[in-house]
């Protein structure tokens, strides 16, 4: 049995998690979009969501991860001013200061490298300063995890961990905006990674 959900079966049925999946089906693709809300009675929130993805595991993971910080300002100009590394090389233990364009409710988040997988396409980075921390949230965490499909493509899963989080839904759809942004790009940039 999974040590995840052991400890589930011998919680009291009022004290364990509620989780809500959504289905979202893009008119620009095939497959569907999952989403899932896992709130947990202990202050910390869970966002989970599957993006399929008609492109390669390494090609996304360099598009997304590897390459992020230049890539972001260009495919989201509305959201995201720059990226810049203020120590590290971008492995685990750099930080990076994402700077927002103008008319976003934040100005700066400060971001350290958890983890930095080129081999197994995974990445993790926690939010460890910045306006979006303020009162309502402690700590973020954002995990990427890029698995390869069977027929082709790739499905991007992320999760996000918000410690005390009250506004779930907002950063549900920027998280999916952010992919759906860095998938369009590919599209129309079939020479690009």
């Amino acid at each position: 049995m999974s040590t995840s959900i052991q400890p589930l079966l011998f919680t009291p049925k009022s004290q364990r998690p509620t989780v809500t999946t959504t289905q979202v089906f893009p008119d620009h693709h095939p497959f569907s979009v999952s989403a899932t809300l896992l709130r947990s009675g202990h202050g910390c929130h869970h966002f989970s969501l599957r993006y399929p993805i008609p492109h390669s595991q390494a090609r996304m993971f360099k598009a997304a991860i590897l390459d992020a910080d230049n890539l972001l300002p260009k495919v989201l100009p509305q959201a995201v001013k720059s990226v810049e590394v203020l120590e590290g090389d971008g492995g685990p233990g750099t930080i990076k200061l994402m700077t927002f364009a103008e008319g976003n409710p934040y100005k700066t988040a400060k971001h350290k490298v958890e983890v930095l997988d080129k081999e197994n396409f995974t990445y993790c980075y926690s939010i460890i300063e910045g306006e979006m921390l303020g009162t309502t949230f402690e700590k973020i965490t954002h995990e990427v995890k890029i698995n390869a499909l069977p027929l082709g493509g790739s499905m991007l899963k992320c999760t996000d961990s918000y410690f005390t989080a009250e506004e779930i839904n907002t950063w549900k759809e920027k998280v999916s905006a952010m992919y759906e942004a860095i998938e369009a790009y590919l599209l129309a940039n079939p020479d690009a990674y």
